[in-house]
């Protein structure tokens, strides 16, 4: 993926009942529905600053079995970093919560690297640290200023073997 237009599918599985979609909506839209917003949303406060700030973020956004299950809005910020401002699961996701999470970090990661960034600061730190740790991003602890992910990124050179055209280290 060289460059990320208004709006890509990528589709993981086989069969429509498991399949897991991941969608990059242009910025300044709003691709959810309330009742998407209180699920995913639960227990946090949404106020309207914070939807707004939402619907100008870039979005990755992961279906699965058709149902809006993760949701992850990231702006390219200075030095070569993309902040992800906003991560987001649907709490009722079982096994396949993994599977999600992985669905949403590979395309956050292939959007960062098509957009020269290098490296990406999670400042939500709360959701499967598990998959986070096994896919290489380290926690940054402050004292006074709290604590984030965070994932140093490189591209894979053409002659590197491997289906991609990108890689992440660990």
């Amino acid at each position: 993926m060289t460059a990320i237009r208004d709006r890509q599918q990528i589709q993981y599985g086989e069969g429509n009942q498991d399949l897991i979609q991941v969608h990059l909506p242009a910025a300044g839209s709003d691709p959810f529905r309330d009742q998407d917003v209180a699920r995913l949303f639960k227990g946090q406060r949404l106020t309207r600053a914070r939807r707004a700030q939402l619907r100008e973020s870039h979005m990755i956004i992961v279906s699965y079995g058709g149902r809006l299950a993760g949701v992850a809005a990231y702006t390219a910020a200075k030095r070569n970093v993309c902040v992800v401002s906003e991560l987001a699961l649907d709490p009722n996701l079982l096994c396949e919560r993994d599977c999600v999470v992985d669905a949403v970090l590979d395309a956050l990661e292939a959007a960062c690297l098509a957009s020269g960034r290098f490296a990406i600061v999670v400042l939500r730190t709360d959701i499967a640290p598990v998959v986070f740790k096994r896919r290489g991003y380290v926690a940054i602890i402050e004292r006074c200023g709290g604590a984030w992910l965070e994932k140093q990124l490189s591209p894979r050179r053409a002659d590197q073997p491997g289906s991609g055209a990108i890689r992440s280290t660990h």
